[in-house]
């Protein structure tokens, strides 16, 4: 996928506004990175680079100076997700909230075996797998939350 494309799944249309707010930018830039930028197969897109494609230019540079040690900063990306989960996880409070969850879960698992087993590799399967990934991350973060306080 495109940068612009994970963006455009990413900030939802009304939140562009909320993202350029926390970022000191105007909405209109955030609208821009959602869009597909200007090309010869499409030549009226207004697309522009967006903090994603700086983000990847960083890990490119890093790569070519240093191509060994680049993964610190993916490995720092993933960590700063993962305490993002893990901060704003809620334990479960209650059986029903458990079934839900795993219904929850167990449905995005269907939606993404089925894109892999029935269409093509596409974007979209990539979509449900990723989508799986966090559903069960976010899953994961909660039983741990549960754990601790039965503790």
């Amino acid at each position: 996928m495109e940068s612009w494309e994970v963006l455009e799944i990413v900030i939802p249309r009304k939140a562009s506004e909320k993202v350029a707010l926390l970022l000191g930018v105007t909405a209109d830039y955030v609208r821009r990175w959602r869009r597909e930028p200007e090309s010869e197969d499409s030549p009226k897109a207004s697309g522009q680079r967006s903090i994603l494609d700086r983000i990847c230019d960083l890990i490119d540079v890093c790569f070519l100076v240093n191509p060994k040690d680049v993964y610190l900063v993916i490995r720092h990306i993933n960590n700063h997700y993962n305490n993002l989960v893990q901060t704003h996880s809620v334990a479960f409070e209650t059986q029903h909230c458990q079934a839900k969850t795993a219904a929850e879960l167990l449905q995005e698992a269907v939606e993404a075996v089925n894109q892999l087993n029935l269409e093509a590799c596409d974007d979209q399967t990539y979509i449900e797998l990723v989508q799986l990934r966090a559903k069960t991350d976010s899953a994961i973060a909660q039983v741990e939350k549960t754990l601790r306080i039965k503790d």
